[in-house]
């Protein structure tokens, strides 16, 4: 955030460099000295180079990690309930049904769920 504030004063000092020191240049190709003109073309030419490198650097990304590891939101036990119904979730495996996204829900509740709706209930992920 800080980095864009000094960006913007980079900007405003060569802008304000090259106003500052275009008439003079002028002033000295009027006089009849050839290397007025191609120097203040040189002076443009130096701050749009360094405006286009400055903007163009490779970004600084801040050190990202895998989130937090919750081993809250993986753990299964018998006493879960199905996030449709909030019914308990029994202990067999038959009367239940298992999303690819790991959910577990009774079987009628997801063909139910299904035919409405093509996604998870409780994470939102296409199903």
């Amino acid at each position: 955030m800080g980095n864009s504030h000094y960006r913007g004063m980079y900007i405003f000092y060569l802008n304000l460099i090259n106003i500052i020191l275009s008439p003079y240049f002028s002033y000295v190709c009027t006089l009849g000295f050839s290397f007025g003109r191609s120097l203040t073309i040189g002076l443009g030419v130096a701050t749009g180079t360094a405006i286009y490198h400055y903007f163009n650097q490779p970004a600084e990304t801040p050190p990202y990690g895998p989130p937090p590891h919750n081993n809250a939101l993986e753990r299964r036990s018998a006493n879960e309930n199905c996030t449709i119904c909030w019914s308990r979730l029994s202990g067999d495996r038959d009367g239940l049904y298992t999303l690819r996204c790991g959910h577990t829900f009774h079987h009628r509740c997801m063909e139910m769920w299904l035919n409405i709706i093509r996604i998870c209930p409780t994470c939102e992920v296409s199903v």
